[in-house]
């Protein structure tokens, strides 16, 4: 490993770093979704391709890196076939509906803002609706999208400007944005929200929840929490682990001194 590349990363934070086999085992199983905090989510594997292609397009990526997307794409692909996860809606968006849905003291009735306007917003938006939400706001930082997506939830879009005053009104919060903390005014009142759901990575809506102490929160934690390890998805997940491992020992013996590292238990 470059020596500048170790001091960048020893630097970093947040950052994972994998050398030999490990980078192709780490990257096959994220995209087959078994590192996801939904096991199984449905967007990952759009999501990692997405980044390889705009590493390819941007020039940072060379041949063996090529080599090594292709082949934990194709056996990610073949890894959620096999586990069944391709099937239904896993994504983190309809998990958080759900979960919202299943909350005691939530009025579906009352309004619900919902920042963002990706394919986690609108899986959660398609999904609230199935349970019995009805009074849809969204709010983005593309006025378009949130535009279309309010059309789709027969609801209303609001200017990214007035985000907050939205959110001051709103009984039900929802951020499924990128980026970090958003900007927030604290402040303390009987009304607001009594819901904060935050699918951010990171967190979104730290700075909104000390205005709000009362409200019941939900974040991606709590929502792994919630999802429980039935003994049906365990069984997933084994076979699409053997399906992981079969790919990893092709790829190993397609690579130079194959043997060797095979007879040592590679």
């Amino acid at each position: 490993m470059p020596a500048n590349l170790g001091a960048a990363w020893r630097e970093a934070r947040g950052l994972y770093l994998h050398e030999g086999v490990a980078c192709w085992r780490h990257l096959a199983e994220v995209a087959t979704g078994l590192r996801s905090m939904v096991i199984g989510e449905g967007e990952i594997l759009a999501q990692v391709r997405l980044a390889y292609q705009g590493s390819h397009e941007s020039g940072g990526t060379g041949g063996a890196m090529h080599a090594l997307f292709q082949s934990c794409l194709r056996a990610a692909r073949a890894a959620r076939r096999e586990a069944g996860f391709g099937r239904g809606d896993l994504s983190v968006g309809r998990c958080a509906a759900e979960a919202l849905s299943d909350l005691s003291k939530v009025e579906k009735s009352a309004p619900l803002l919902i920042l963002g306007a990706g394919h986690t917003a609108r899986s959660f938006g398609l999904a609230a609706r199935e349970n019995g939400f009805s009074r849809f706001l969204v709010t983005s930082r593309s006025a378009e999208r949130a535009r279309l997506l309010a059309c789709e939830l027969e609801g209303q879009a609001v200017a990214w400007e007035r985000w907050a005053d939205a959110a001051r009104a709103s009984g039900i919060l929802v951020s499924a944005l990128a980026g970090g903390e958003l900007a927030w005014q604290e402040h303390r009142s009987p009304g607001g929200a009594m819901v904060l759901v935050d699918l951010g990575v990171p967190r979104t809506l730290t700075r909104v929840r000390s205005s709000y102490p009362h409200a019941l929160w939900l974040d991606l934690e709590e929502l792994a929490r919630r999802t429980e390890m039935v003994p049906e998805a365990l069984g997933a997940i084994h076979r699409a682990e053997e399906i992981l491992r079969f790919h990893e020992r092709m790829w190993l013996m397609k690579k130079p001194g194959a043997n060797a590292v095979l007879d040592l238990g590679g």
